[in-house]
């Protein structure tokens, strides 16, 4: 009988005896009887079942791995068509697989997840790590805390990490899983893969950014948890690993609430840019000024975080409240604080300016008398001068003045007539010239002024002209006595009287005897205005201000021209801060201060031929008196315009210190200015911008620099700026109006902590803790989180902490938070990297072209033998094919 070779559906050949006239089809039912029932009885040998278990493992590495690596091994014996013994060794893979699938399935599911544990050994994409480079780098150069930061990972550089890898190894399980016919129908598949693999797994990151807030509570828990086994086991342990563990139970075991609170302030730090060295190093900057700065007052996001947090209701946000509105009580007296402390010592105008009139007269007192106590004579050029009508004008006023003052005019030389218009007499005494001076001073400085009436400017040009005339007439050619040096008389006056006292300590010397002097004695009524000077004439105080800042006793020095001292006694210098005038600014001649000559004014003229004035004047003694009473004078008025320009223009104080003769006189405007300033910001409410209302405009900083210079202007800058920023802060919370920002910031924060809650609630629930489950998520869907008030109350307290020891502990917490976040992240990564080649290689292999293909029927070799056909169910069918069901 024949033998046939028949290959059965199982794809072995099977050897067949027939009679020669046997029916093929009969034959070939038989054998698919046989192959039928021997497949159900037979068991699987084992290295069936080791083909099995091999495919699933490497399927478990890559989806379609392991019938690929079969259909190669396959093919490599090069039994034909590599092709067709590719496919038929892949089939073989495949059937064992299934097979040991259905007897072994817990055996099948320990290879695949050996194979998947496996694949984590693959190696995955970099892409967007580069820091992971850089933290070596900055371990050596720059410390742990840049190295922290160059290894942090963001969630978009996660992202793209993620999506390559989805995209290479869905490519690969597109690839390996495709059942295409053609080499085209694979790349298709794989190309497919890869851009499903990298669209799922580059989501992965952002979903986990979206379930993180329920996933941390219920993280943080469970850390909690297990913290006393790990503080156990890092005693147990020696050395650095034991310390670490050690970190991390303490760690793992704080509070919730301070948790979240650190890492809130360590994510608006990162936001800002900002590290905990930097932010430590800027509070000592500006606490070493004098300001009790925050971190909140150092940047804007930390500003509104705190903000929303003091916002919020609870007892210790309330604490936190009145300590931000205490600070701001103290601003005004701070910024007056820091104005003496960088511009110079400030003052109380009102007294420091009776102490300079004082001065004034104890000064220029004994000279006035020997200046009064002069007989004056009547010559034609005094009488010609008063005869003008600008001179008719000033002697009206004079004589009104004198007579409202109840003076007889008789001791004045003074006649008054029917009219009531006054005359001169036949001998006018010196004080009615030097009361003429004065009224003539007043109507140049009044006529001066701008937007004056026609009528009192032109009195001023006039009275300008007579007041020259007149202290031509009675100065002379300037050679009479003058005051040279402190502590000591003019030579002409020494000279007339041998031993005299010094005429430049008035106060603690006995006053010159006249009659000493060969001068006249004064007349009765030399008084004056001049009152006696007191015991001491530089009254002490203390300045206002911040109490044990400048609070020292400040006797003012000035320097009257010639070289007058106070008393004759050395005193202390003024702080100067000041720069030099030296470059001529527009001035107006108006606001001289008691100017005897304006910048205009003409040369004395000579006498006439035959005038009876001698060349040193009628009077040579009037000129020291009006030195010795212009010095401390002229301080005190620019004491006093000073104070009234504290809020002028830089072009105004320049205009007004351009005219000013003498470096006191600059000293004492600068004196007035800055208790001008400091005046000025005490007077402001309690809850009003103290800083800016120093220096809230350019034309208010540029006055400063100006007059203090630059540099003391610069230190103030500084100050306030930080005064500013604290401002700020304490209206981020008490402002009056709700703005979007703020609204905003709130609304994320109220969010944040509802999934938190939600968080917590799951927990709970999973737990078996009903009440607290509850409580947690009628807190989460209630607005009013139950966890928000205690996060709160850590985050106003830390931002707003104006003690650096506390800021430093607070920023401590942040650090030990962030380092354990950044491990976090790090072993986050490489997490997200497998899990993106896992669920890519998956993802790709789910879009392959599937295994469609059926046992289509058998063809005969032309060796007389039979072969399997296989293709899809859907293939049409082929009349040369012996059907496979028979």
């Amino acid at each position: 009988m024949p033998v046939y070779s028949v290959t059965g559906p199982d794809g072995n050949t099977y050897k067949v005896r027939a009679p020669e006239n046997a029916d093929q089809s009969k034959i070939m039912a038989w054998v698919q009887d046989k192959v039928s029932k021997s497949r159900q009885a037979a068991k699987p040998s084992f290295l069936d079942n080791a083909h099995g278990a091999l495919t699933s493992f490497l399927d478990g590495v890559v989806p379609g791995a392991g019938g690929v690596a079969s259909g190669i091994a396959n093919a490599w014996n090069f039994n034909g068509s590599p092709i067709k013994d590719f496919k038929e060794g892949r089939r073989a893979a495949e059937r064992h697989q299934e097979r040991f699938k259905q007897d072994h399935p817990v055996l099948n599911a320990g290879a695949t997840g050996a194979g998947f544990v496996g694949g984590m050994f693959v190696p995955v994409t970099k892409v967007g790590l580069a820091a992971r480079g850089a933290e070596v780098a900055a371990q050596g150069a720059r410390g742990a805390e840049v190295a922290s930061q160059a290894a942090k990972v963001g969630l978009g550089r996660r992202a793209l990490n993620s999506g390559a890898n989805g995209a290479l190894y869905g490519t690969a399980g597109g690839a390996l899983s495709s059942h295409a016919d053609s080499a085209g129908g694979v790349l298709q598949d794989a190309a497919r893969g890869g851009l499903t693999g990298a669209a799922v797994a580059g989501s992965l990151p952002y979903a986990g950014r979206l379930v993180s807030p329920l996933a941390a509570p219920i993280a943080s828990a469970a850390g909690r948890k297990v913290a006393p086994a790990l503080a156990a086991a890092g005693r147990a342990l020696p050395g650095r690993t034991g310390k670490g563990l050690e970190r991390s139970a303490q760690a793992l075991s704080r509070p919730a609430a301070d948790t979240r609170a650190s890492r809130y302030i360590g994510g608006k730090l990162e936001q800002a840019d900002m590290d905990p060295a930097a932010l430590m190093t800027e509070l000592n900057r500006r606490q070493s000024m004098g300001v009790p700065a925050a971190p909140a007052d150092t940047h804007e996001l930390l500003r509104d975080a705190y903000g929303s947090a003091a916002r919020r209701p609870g007892p210790a946000t309330a604490a936190v409240r009145r300590s931000i509105d205490a600070r701001q009580r103290e601003m005004s007296a701070r910024v007056s604080g820091h104005i003496g402390e960088t511009l110079g010592p400030v003052t109380n105008v009102e007294r420091q300016s009776e102490a300079l009139r004082q001065e004034a007269a104890a000064a220029a007192r004994p000279l006035y008398d020997i200046s009064d106590a002069q007989p004056i004579p009547l010559v034609r050029e005094l009488r010609e001068l008063f005869e003008t009508p600008s001179g008719r004008e000033a002697m009206q006023i004079a004589g009104r003045e004198l007579l409202d003052r109840r003076v007889p005019l008789s001791q004045m030389g003074l006649v008054q007539g029917s009219d009531g218009a006054f005359s001169l007499g036949d001998a006018p005494t010196m004080p009615f010239y030097d009361h003429m001076k004065s009224v003539l001073d007043e109507g140049v400085f009044n006529g001066e002024k701008y937007g004056v009436p026609v009528e009192a400017s032109r009195f001023g040009k006039g009275a300008r002209e007579i007041r020259q005339d007149l202290l031509r007439i009675m100065d002379g050619d300037g050679s009479g006595p003058r005051i040279n040096a402190p502590g000591q008389a003019s030579e002409e006056i020494a000279g007339q009287a041998a031993g005299a006292p010094s005429l430049g300590a008035p106060a603690q010397a006995a006053l010159p005897d006249s009659s000493s002097l060969g001068l006249p004695s004064p007349p009765p009524h030399v008084g004056r205005a001049l009152d006696a000077p007191p015991q001491n004439a530089l009254v002490p105080y203390e300045a206002p201000g911040v109490p044990g800042a400048y609070g020292a006793e400040l006797p003012v020095p000035y320097e009257a021209p010639g070289g007058l001292g106070a008393h004759g006694a050395e005193v202390p210098a003024i702080p100067q801060g000041g720069e030099a005038f030296s470059a001529r600014q527009p001035f107006d001649e108006g606001t001289r201060l008691n100017p005897e000559a304006g910048p205009k004014a003409r040369k004395p003229r000579r006498s006439r031929p035959g005038s009876a004035i001698p060349d040193n004047g009628l009077n040579p003694y009037w000129k020291p008196a009006r030195d010795a009473y212009a010095g401390p004078t002229q301080n005190r008025k620019a004491l006093e315009l000073g104070d009234q320009m504290a809020k002028d223009s830089a072009t105004d104080a320049a205009n007004r210190m351009e005219n000013m003769t003498t470096g006191s006189q600059r000293d004492f405007f600068r004196l007035g200015h800055r208790t001008g300033l400091s005046q000025d910001v005490r007077g402001l409410g309690d809850y009003g911008n103290a800083a800016r209302r120093v220096d809230g405009n350019l034309d208010a900083r540029d006055a400063i620099s100006y007059v203090h210079g630059g540099e003391a202007a610069d230190n103030l800058f500084n100050r306030l700026a930080a005064e500013h920023e604290g401002y700020q802060t304490f209206a981020a919370v008490r402002g009056n109006s709700m703005t979007a920002g703020r609204e905003a910031s709130d609304e994320i924060a109220r969010q944040e902590q509802s999934l938190a809650d939600t968080g917590r609630g799951l927990w709970a629930a999973a737990q078996g803790r009903g009440i607290d489950a509850a409580r947690h998520f009628g807190s989460a869907f209630s607005g009013e989180p139950a966890l928000t008030n205690r996060v709160n109350e850590l985050t106003a307290e830390g931002l707003g902490n104006t003690d650096l020891a506390g800021v430093r502990q607070m920023l401590g917490n942040v650090r030990r938070t962030r380092v354990m976040d950044r491990a976090a992240d790090q072993r986050a990564d490489t997490a997200s990297a497998q899990f993106a080649k896992t669920v890519g290689s998956r993802t790709g292999a789910g879009v392959a072209t599937q295994n469609n293909e059926v046992l289509l029927g058998y063809r005969e070799r032309p060796d007389g033998g039979f072969e399997a056909v296989y293709g899809p169910m859907w293939a049409e069918p082929d009349e040369d094919l012996i059907p496979a069901d028979l």
